[in-house]
């Protein structure tokens, strides 16, 4: 015979219920909503924009590993948790790593909305990553955009975030003039920051890795602009894919220090606001140094011979204080 139960933990005596027929009837009742409940959780998890883990992984795997894979919000299930395959509800970090090159996904990616996700990380170290815009899609936001990973990522769309882009490791290719958005760039030691479009602007440069200017298949040479209304230090090389294949223009009103001796781009240096201040000849392009409004900085003393122009009653040649100048060059006023 079945126990008479006093009340506990939500349950009612037999006796409550009508006897055994109550008691059965209550029981049925309790499994059908507990049916009802676990379909409903089902349901939860598939939903686009319902609450997944708090970085969803990039798949690929609702197309092919020979097309694009759409990115876009809450319509195409190209993104991996710990329980299945989701859409990307536009509220989580995302991570793209070996997942889906080594499960036959696509690492072609193509961005078919304006995504705002928490933060984007790559750490892919066997897969490269491209990244296209689809029907005007791009990355926005505050997020930031982050690699770590030994391998390659190249965005050929327009992009507005603005949480800056760190290349601790791996290459990142920018093939837009507005791939890196409106943030500051960083570069690691390990990491390599190609800009291969004809005028790209990021706001500020630090770190100590490697900027390359200009496409490697020598059609097109890289005017890259760094606007800084903050201070910033980069001690990394600027280097060029081919033989004046880059330039470099300081703008924004605070300085931008460069401190490499390997820097070797040869499209010329120019200044249009701010301070360029350099610690060696190396920092600037030996085809000269044209300052339109602003000021060509001498940080720490050397000897110089390359050109300069100054074109224009606010361009300057400032020297830091107890440091040591000795110019041999060529000197124009415009």
């Amino acid at each position: 015979m079945l126990p008479t139960a006093m009340r506990r933990g939500g349950f009612r005596a037999i006796s409550e219920l009508g006897g055994r027929a109550g008691w059965l009837a209550e029981a049925r009742r309790r499994t059908a909503w507990a049916a009802v409940l676990a379909v409903l959780a089902v349901a939860v998890l598939v939903m686009p924009g319902a609450a997944h883990a708090a970085v969803l992984v990039w798949a690929g795997s609702a197309n092919s590993s020979a097309s694009p894979g759409v990115w876009d919000i809450g319509t195409t299930p190209n993104w991996q948790s710990a329980s299945g395959l989701y859409t990307q509800p536009d509220t989580q970090g995302v991570l793209f790593d070996d997942t889906a090159g080594s499960a036959g996904g696509t690492t072609s990616v193509a961005v078919g909305a304006i995504v705002s996700p928490k933060s984007v990380e790559f750490n892919n170290n066997v897969y490269p990553y491209i990244f296209t815009s689809q029907n005007g899609g791009a990355i926005s936001g505050t997020g930031a955009v982050t690699l770590v990973g030994a391998g390659s990522v190249t965005f050929s769309l327009s992009n507005n975030y603005s949480g800056g882009t760190s290349v601790t490791a791996g290459a990142l290719t920018a093939a837009n003039d507005a791939a890196l958005g409106s943030g500051t760039a960083s570069v690691g030691a390990a990491g390599t920051l190609n800009f291969t479009s004809a005028t790209p602007t990021v706001n500020g440069l630090v770190g100590s890795g490697n900027v390359v200017l200009g496409n490697g298949n020598l059609s097109s040479a890289t005017n890259l602009t760094v606007t800084s209304n903050s201070n910033f230090t980069f001690s990394g090389a600027i280097s060029e894919a081919y033989f004046g294949g880059g330039s470099l223009t300081k703008g924004g009103s605070a300085t931008l220090l460069l401190t490499s001796t390997q820097s070797v781009y040869n499209g010329g240096t120019i200044i249009n606001a701010g301070n360029l201040a350099v610690t060696n000849s190396a920092c600037l392009s030996p085809a000269g140094v044209t300052i339109n409004s602003g000021a060509l900085e001498v940080a720490a003393g050397y000897a110089d011979t390359t050109p300069i122009t100054f074109n224009g009653p606010n361009a300057a040649l400032q020297i830091d204080a107890n440091q040591t100048y000795t110019y041999n060059g060529t000197i124009a006023a415009a």
